[in-house]
């Protein structure tokens, strides 16, 4: 997938940075940090990796705060909808 930019809102977990080296995605770009299991800055940086045979290029913090946002009130509204049925 050479020639690719992903755009996520939160930092890729260690499973899906493997996914997007292996892939060989050339750009990742996201919001929000993971403090928990993020594996491209936070815990780990598999994306540049220097063992690994693809590294790609990433952007962090875009809208990061907006993301952040976003992704909150997504699982808020996720865990009230499920505390009514």
């Amino acid at each position: 997938m050479t020639g690719v930019t992903l755009y996520v809102t939160l930092e890729p977990c260690a499973m899906c940075a493997g996914a997007l080296v292996q892939s060989r995605v050339t750009r990742l770009v996201f919001g929000a940090m993971d403090p928990k299991a993020g594996a491209v800055g936070s815990l780990y940086n598999l994306a540049e990796e220097p063992r690994h045979n693809h590294r790609l290029q990433v952007t962090s913090g875009i809208l990061a705060e907006d993301s952040r946002i976003l992704l909150k009130s997504f699982f808020e509204r996720l865990r009230a909808k499920r505390r009514d049925n």
